[in-house]
């Protein structure tokens, strides 16, 4: 999505850029490098150059901030569906134990090794099932941040689109008065020389 509005104003504005620089030779050629229409095209040509750049940095910011969301997003999904199995067999393994530890109680007694060993081990897995769980937990916070990040990225490119969007239009505006004041009044009066300087 960035790349196709990059690349739509990147052409944009390139070929403003591109009739600018055709102007600015016909002005040299016929007014001299130093005269105040080249001098003004010139300038036109810097300011809308560094627009582009800077608006192509910006994207292409986005572009990587997205990116970046993606993969972490990526990654998170795949240690917290693996961190589900493994309380699921968790889980599944200290009910085991714990039916095992309660015939062996009945079978052998509560002071039994057997009972002890079964004992130990549910205990061990208790802890590691609930290290996991808030492991789990963790993670589930760190996905709410992260769509909550993602949310503020998308609409911070939207707000970019939008402000691109608006300066072609004002600049397309620009272009069709300028010419308009140049068929009716000439390169060199005024009014056109005040438009070129807004464009």
């Amino acid at each position: 999505v960035a790349q196709v509005a990059l690349d739509k104003l990147e052409m944009t504005k390139e070929e403003y850029l591109k009739s600018l620089k055709d102007e600015y030779k016909n002005v040299i050629l016929e007014q001299g490098k130093n005269s105040d229409s080249a001098k003004k095209l010139e300038s036109q040509m810097k300011k809308l150059t560094g627009e582009l750049n800077e608006n192509k940095d910006k994207l292409n910011e986005v572009d990587k901030v997205a990116e970046g969301f993606a993969q972490s997003l990526g990654k998170t999904k795949s240690v917290y569906e693996s961190l589900q199995k493994t309380i699921q067999y968790q889980e599944e393994r200290l009910r085991i134990l714990q039916t095992e530890y309660k015939n062996v109680i009945l079978e052998q007694g509560k002071n039994s090794d057997s009972a002890k060993k079964l004992e130990s081990q549910i205990s061990s897995l208790s802890g590691e099932l609930d290290k996991n769980k808030n492991r789990l937990n963790d993670l589930d916070k760190a996905v709410d941040d992260l769509t909550a990040s993602m949310g503020k990225a998308k609409s911070s490119y939207e707000t970019l689109q939008k402000t691109i969007q608006d300066q072609e239009k004002a600049l397309d505006n620009l272009k069709v008065e300028y010419k308009n004041v140049i068929l009716e009044q000439g390169k060199n009066s005024d009014a056109a020389k005040k438009l070129g300087d807004q464009i």
